[in-house]
């Protein structure tokens, strides 16, 4: 059993430009746009333990942020590492709406994972 512990997790809102990049005839998809400039928005979610690792990512969108808020404070305490007992705590906050929430919270618990197994001497960290 790990002592490792969920001690708190920050969800919060970045917004960036990105040049060369622009909407289409319908104001719907993005596309190339040479000399365009498009402010985008990205939620963050960082996951903070005890023993200082962080498991975060940069993504989702307005539905999936209102339904992590929901359940987010709940896993305080939890193991990060068990997380089929975090799904299920997730699925029970968010039983009448489509989960949506729940892929807010997946990706930064396998980065934390990834992170877990690079601190026992495993596998390389990726550069980008």
């Amino acid at each position: 059993m790990s002592n490792l512990r969920i001690t708190s997790i920050e969800v919060g809102l970045s917004q960036f430009d990105i040049p060369n990049l622009g909407l289409d005839l319908y104001g719907f998809s993005l596309i190339y746009n040479p000399g365009g400039n498009k402010t985008v928005k990205a939620y963050t979610v960082r996951i903070n333990t005890n023993e200082g690792l962080t498991g975060e990512m940069v993504g989702g969108d307005a539905t999936g942020y209102v339904q992590l808020r929901k359940f987010v404070e709940s896993l305080s305490g939890m193991d990060p590492t068990k997380r089929e007992e975090i799904y299920g705590q997730a699925k029970r906050y968010l039983r009448k709406f489509d989960k949506m929430g729940m892929g807010m919270i997946n990706v930064p618990l396998w980065d934390l994972a990834g992170k877990i197994v690079q601190s026992f001497g495993f596998g390389t960290p990726w550069r980008i």
